[in-house]
């Protein structure tokens, strides 16, 4: 009888370790959703804290691990964290342990760039240049006027994004169409004889770049 309790008890253990998702036991900041405080409690703000609403399949590829995991995952801006679902639950992953995430579906891939402390979309990569774009979270304040009964009654979430170039491992941010024109002077493009794009024409920039070497 002892031996029966005994094996039905190390069943039991091998049984509940089998169950527990495969990256919740790496250590690598990995914590069930419900954790983490995700409502701050004002109901006067609307708009979205996430890249996207949708849950979109994607391929994480975590820090010290070789095997790809793929789960349905959404980007938190204004926790800077991935929400992933795993089995059912619902997980969050600091992006710093990951070493890309991969939206196949949108052919959109994230890294977590050690030189912004950021969460950001590779946009263009080639040798060692990189075309980088961050997403930023603002909060938009209200500004109704009761007496007036006009204007906005609520504080808003807006999203922007700001675009860096990297090459050979140093940092360039975009901020305007004056510090672009700069950064490629430096980079010895002529740029008299060029169209100069706004930072945030994603094409013409990637051209740009393209044309730097």
């Amino acid at each position: 009888m002892r031996k029966l309790i005994l094996i039905c008890s190390v069943f039991a253990s091998f049984s509940s370790l089998s169950q527990e998702p495969e990256i919740s036991l790496s250590g690598l900041g990995i914590r069930p959703i419900s954790s983490i405080h995700l409502d701050d409690g004002n109901s006067m703000v609307i708009g979205s804290a996430f890249l996207s609403d949708e849950w979109n399949d994607m391929q994480i590829k975590m820090i010290g691990l070789d095997k790809i995991h793929q789960y349905p995952s959404k980007i938190n801006l204004k926790l800077d964290l991935i929400h992933v679902k795993i089995r059912g639950q619902e997980y969050a992953i600091k992006p710093s342990n990951i070493d890309y995430l991969l939206d196949t579906i949108n052919t959109r891939k994230f890294i977590y760039e050690q030189g912004i402390k950021s969460l950001v979309e590779v946009i263009y990569s080639a040798d060692s240049t990189f075309l980088f774009k961050q997403f930023l979270l603002k909060l938009k304040k209200g500004n109704y006027n009761p007496a007036l009964d006009a204007g906005e009654k609520y504080d808003e979430l807006i999203q922007e994004s700001v675009y860096f170039v990297s090459i050979d491992g140093n940092l360039h941010e975009l901020k305007n169409k004056k510090g672009l024109n700069k950064f490629l002077k430096e980079q010895g493009f002529n740029v008299k004889n060029s169209s100069i794009p706004d930072k945030n024409n994603e094409k013409q920039l990637i051209n740009l770049l393209s044309n730097l070497k």
